[in-house]
């Protein structure tokens, strides 16, 4: 494993890696004509589940690891606020309504810590307490995805796509990319870093 060290351009990292591109952005939805919100349900759904996998509901304003957990099963609906862990040898997919999937490995904990929906777009936010997931999320239209450890993360939005392995240590966090589509840089900065395939940028608390 490559150990790469950010330099200062990507001290943000604990704050926000945020992906963005050049590329026009989507013509805003007409005033006069909002799209109904979408039911939070309907935003993300467990759709594969292997061995030893729990969710809870959260409370009202917040995930609570500390509320009663629940056997999870595929084709699970899920909303804001919950937690979905994994014990040994457990693994499960999430798919997000319009923007891709995450995968989450075995010995994990996964928030769901915002999944909301106005004016046609999407805002989701997850947190990664501990354990690895993969990513394959490719934002469309003004979504807003946001991927967080509680060291770092980054907020990915269109056309940025996001296909990697993320971390989540007792002291840090590693950033993996599993492909080279995926870039950690930003495009205008030509201080920035771009990982290849493979590289890992790894983030001490």
């Amino acid at each position: 494993m490559n150990r790469l060290r950010p330099g200062p351009a990507l001290i943000s990292l604990s704050l926000a890696l945020t992906l963005l591109h050049t590329a026009a952005r989507p013509a805003k939805l007409s005033q006069s004509t909002p799209a109904a919100p979408t039911s939070t349900s309907q935003l993300a759904r467990l759709t594969y589940v292997e061995g030893d996998v729990q969710f809870n509901r959260g409370v009202a304003k917040h995930p609570d690891l500390q509320r009663p957990w629940e056997p999870a099963h595929g084709d699970l609906a899920i909303s804001q606020n919950f937690a979905l862990k994994t014990g040994e040898k457990g693994r499960a997919e999430i798919s997000f309504q319009a923007d891709g999937a995450i995968y989450l490995a075995e010995n994990s904990v996964l928030l769901f810590k915002r999944l909301a929906s106005a004016g046609g777009a999407v805002g989701t936010e997850v947190e990664l307490v501990s354990g690895t997931i993969s990513t394959n999320i490719h934002p469309f239209g003004m979504d807003i995805f946001v991927v967080r450890t509680p060291v770092g993360g980054y907020t990915l939005k269109y056309p940025a796509t996001s296909y990697e392995r993320i971390d989540s240590l007792l002291d840090g966090m590693a950033f993996t990319p599993e492909s080279d589509d995926s870039l950690y840089k930003e495009r205008d900065n030509p201080q920035s870093m771009s990982l290849k395939e493979g590289q890992t940028l790894r983030e001490e608390q």
